[in-house]
C-alpha cells in the first residue's frame, strides 16, 4: 500500500504540481539570462564522452529553497548560458535526453524517489544505443545494461547520489522518445 501511495505522490508532484510550477519559476529565475544560442548546435552531435566533457563545464548548484522552487531550464541554449542561477539533476538529465534524441535509438527521462520521501526525488536519463542501455546520471555510466529496468536498478545497488542507495525505489518515466524506423516514417 505504501508503494502505491508513493507512486501516486510522485505522479501528482511531477504531473500536477511541477508541470506548472517549473515553467513559472524558470521564467522568474531566467528572465535576465541571455541564452547561448550557438552552443547547442555545436554540441548536440558530439560523441557521448565529448558531450559529457561539455556537461562537466557547468557546475551543479541545486535549485533555490532546497528544491521547493525547482525548475528545469527552458531549452538547451540555457544550460551553458552565462549567469544561469541554478543547474541540478533535472537539467543534466534533460540535456542527456535532448542529446539522445540526436544520437541514440531510444531515451527515457526518469524520476526516482525513495519510498515516500519526496525530498529524495532525483532525475536521470536512460538511453538505448545499439541494443544496450546506458544510465546517464550527470555522467554516462559505461556499463552496458540489458534493459531499462536493469539500468534503473543501479540506484538500489549502489550510491549514485548524495542521498545514498534507494531502498524503496519508486519510478516514474517523465518522458520517452523512440527513433522511428524507416518503415514507420
Amino acid at each position: 500500500m505504501k508503494r502505491v501511495i508513493a507512486k501516486i505522490l510522485l505522479w501528482a508532484y511531477i504531473r500536477l504540481i511541477r508541470s506548472w510550477t517549473s515553467p513559472l519559476v524558470a521564467t522568474i529565475m531566467l528572465w535576465r539570462v541571455k541564452p547561448n544560442k550557438g552552443v547547442w548546435d555545436e554540441y548536440k552531435y558530439l560523441h557521448a564522452s565529448e558531450f559529457e566533457k561539455r556537461l562537466r563545464l557547468v557546475k551543479y548548484s541545486g535549485d533555490p529553497m532546497g528544491g521547493l522552487a525547482d525548475y528545469t531550464i527552458r531549452g538547451p541554449e540555457y544550460f551553458w548560458a552565462d549567469g544561469i542561477p541554478n543547474i541540478d539533476c533535472d537539467d543534466f538529465a534533460y540535456m542527456w535526453f535532448l542529446w539522445a534524441k540526436k544520437n541514440c535509438d531510444e531515451a527515457w527521462l526518469v524520476v526516482i524517489m525513495d519510498g515516500l520521501k519526496v525530498e529524495s526525488s532525483h532525475y536521470f536519463t536512460v538511453v538505448k544505443m545499439r541494443d544496450n542501455y546506458h544510465l546517464c546520471n550527470y555522467n554516462m555510466d559505461r556499463t552496458e545494461f540489458r534493459s531499462l529496468d536493469d539500468a534503473i536498478s543501479l540506484f538500489s545497488q549502489r550510491s549514485l547520489v548524495s542521498r545514498g542507495i534507494y531502498k524503496e525505489p519508486v519510478i516514474l518515466v517523465d518522458k520517452h522518445w523512440k527513433q522511428k524506423k524507416e518503415k514507420e516514417v
